[in-house]
């Protein structure tokens, strides 16, 4: 009888071994509500990337078809969480980079733009294909080289040549025809935005020769000229033209465009 009641004292469990499985029982509990939530994150972050992934790419191939450029642009989609941004349809800040582009006989080169509100369905990205963005405003800079400018100029049948001359000024200059005789003048000009493009305004004419007042006319209307910026794709207002050693350095702007692939 004293062995059946040893055995079954030894059954009950004493209040070290209920501790000891309380504590293993929580520590599983908290285990699990790690992996869960571990788990959640990692799917999350998956979901979050591919998404951003897929956007970026959508608006790369868009803008590409949308300029004609045969490198697709580097497109960076701004915001910590990305997924509401897909599900609303509206991207609060795009940045994008391109090589160069151009439009007809004038190149643009080293392009970078800030694209804020550009809105594309979540129906666009989940198909991989879009028939326009909107986008509610930019800016843009574009670096318009020396050789690039003189070669659109020679295209357009100008003989006139710019280049810099020092302090953010630049120079013209031409050897030209006028009433029959040849002559060879140089210029400094101002530049001002005009038109969506860059006016060309000629000052202090110089020639070799003396020139009479009709010749001296003609001759600054032959030094007056407008670069036009089509290329520019997101937006033509010019905001700033700098004058740089290798180029034009044009800043842009423009409200409530569409890009149509």
């Amino acid at each position: 009888m004293s062995e059946v009641r040893a055995s079954a004292s030894e059954s009950v469990p004493t209040p070290q071994r209920r501790t000891g499985r309380l504590r293993i029982r929580k520590r599983r509990t908290v285990a699990v509500a790690l992996s869960v939530i571990l788990g959640s994150t990692l799917l999350f972050w998956s979901a979050d990337w591919l998404a951003r992934l897929g956007a970026q790419s959508l608006l790369a191939s868009s803008i590409a078809d949308y300029t004609g450029s045969r490198d697709s642009p580097t497109v960076r989609i701004g915001g910590s969480f990305f997924l509401s941004q897909v599900i609303r349809g509206r991207y609060d800040h795009v940045e994008v980079a391109m090589d160069s582009i151009s439009d007809g006989p004038l190149r643009l080169e080293s392009l970078t733009a800030d694209l804020y509100g550009v809105h594309v369905p979540f129906h666009d990205i989940l198909v991989g294909q879009s028939n326009s963005v909107a986008i509610d405003r930019t800016h843009e800079a574009a670096l318009l080289r020396w050789e690039d400018l003189n070669s659109y100029l020679e295209f357009t049948g100008r003989t006139v040549r710019i280049e810099p001359s020092g302090d953010g000024q630049v120079l013209l200059t031409a050897t030209t025809n006028l009433l029959g005789n040849s002559v060879s003048a140089s210029a400094e000009a101002e530049l001002s935005a005009e038109d969506g493009g860059i006016a060309v305004q000629p000052r202090r004419l110089q020639t070799q020769s003396p020139i009479d007042s009709a010749s001296e006319l003609l001759l600054g209307r032959r030094f007056t000229f407008i670069i036009p910026l089509d290329p520019l794709p997101f937006g033509q207002i010019v905001t700033e033209i700098g004058v740089r050693d290798d180029g034009l350095l044009v800043q842009a702007q423009g409200v409530n465009i569409v890009v149509i692939p």
